[in-house]
C-alpha cells in the first residue's frame, strides 16, 4: 500500500472544539483556503466528528474520480491507498486537486490538533511532561530541554535517524517507547 499521510493523532471522543486557543489557526485556514466546503465546516471554528467525516469521504471520492480508487483512513488519522502501480507524481497530483476541491489538509489537521490538544498548549511542553511522568527523564525536563534537544538532533544533520534518539534519557531501555507514546497521545 502507498502512505498517503500520517497526521496528528489525537485522544479522546465526542465532539471536538476549537476554543479560544485555536481562534487564529482556524482563521488563518479560512484565509487559505477557496474550498465552499472547507469554508463552511471551519466557519464556526468547531470541526465535529461528522463534518471531519464528511470531509474524508468527499476527499476519499475526489481522489477515485482522479483514477486513485480505494484510499482509506485509520483511527489515527492516517490514510493509504492500495498499490495498483501508480507512481507518486500521480498520487501527488490527486491529492493536490483534491486537498483544493475539499480543504481536507486543512480540516484534517485541525480536528486533530484540537482533538489532541483542546487547549493549544505548546506541543514541547505536552511531550516533555509526558516524559516526565513516565519516568524516562530528570523531573525537572521542561519544554526548552525537549526543544534544545530536538533542535540539537536536527543541527547535527541527524534527520534520518531515529527522533527518539535525540533525548539523553535517564531510563535508556523505557525512553525510546516512552518518547513514541508519548508523541502519540500526550496526556498518556
Amino acid at each position: 500500500m502507498l502512505l498517503l499521510g500520517v497526521a496528528l493523532s489525537g485522544c479522546g471522543g465526542g465532539e471536538p472544539t476549537g476554543g479560544p486557543g485555536w481562534a487564529s489557526e482556524f482563521e488563518r485556514a479560512r484565509s487559505e483556503q477557496s474550498s465552499e466546503f472547507a469554508q463552511a465546516v471551519l466557519r464556526d471554528d468547531v470541526i465535529s466528528d461528522m463534518e471531519y467525516m464528511e470531509a474524508q469521504v468527499k476527499y476519499v471520492d475526489c481522489l477515485a474520480a482522479r483514477g486513485i480508487p480505494g484510499a482509506e483512513f485509520t483511527d489515527d488519522g492516517s490514510s493509504s491507498i492500495p498499490d495498483h502501480g501508480y507512481t507518486s507524481e500521480q498520487v501527488t497530483a490527486a491529492q493536490d486537486v483534491c486537498n483544493d476541491e475539499v480543504g481536507f489538509s486543512a480540516i484534517q489537521f485541525l480536528y486533530l490538533a484540537v482533538r489532541g490538544n483542546p487547549d493549544n498548549v505548546d506541543p514541547n511542553t505536552l511531550q516533555a511532561a509526558c516524559l516526565v511522568r513516565k519516568g524516562v527523564v530528570e523531573p525537572s525536563y521542561s519544554a526548552a530541554d525537549y526543544k534544545r534537544d530536538v533542535e540539537t538532533f536536527l543541527k547535527l544533520g541527524l534527520e534520518g535517524r531515529d527522533l527518539a534518539g535525540a533525548i539523553d534519557y535517564t531510563n535508556h531501555d523505557a525512553g525510546p517507547g516512552a518518547f513514541y507514546d508519548c508523541a502519540q497521545d500526550p496526556s498518556s
